[in-house]
């Protein structure tokens, strides 16, 4: 059965998103067909259907520090690249008198 990984480098939105309980205004973009398919009623809010909880598997990674493939010799093109490009804060210091 395929599986489903949530990635965030933010521990406070993992909880929440491991708790699968939202408010109706957090689905608001989301089309109707899946809102009946994968989402039950729970009080004032909204709760992820077991089915789908039960494949979802949540993990604390930072993807613009972390990532193999985006960052990686091969990925880039550039031989020994490695880690991230420094940060716009970085770049702007950097460039200030």
């Amino acid at each position: 059965m395929p599986s489903i990984v949530g990635l965030d480098v933010n521990r406070g939105a993992l909880r929440k998103a491991m708790a699968g309980r939202y408010s109706p205004w957090s689905l608001r973009e989301t089309p109707a067909p899946a809102r009946q398919r994968w989402f039950q009623p729970a009080g004032d809010r909204v709760e992820v259907d077991g089915r789908l909880r039960s494949r979802v598997r949540f993990v604390e990674h930072n993807v613009a520090r972390d990532d193999p493939v985006r960052y990686s010799a091969s990925s880039t093109g550039t031989a020994g690249a490695s880690g991230p490009p420094a940060s716009p804060v970085a770049a702007r210091r950097s460039r200030s008198p």
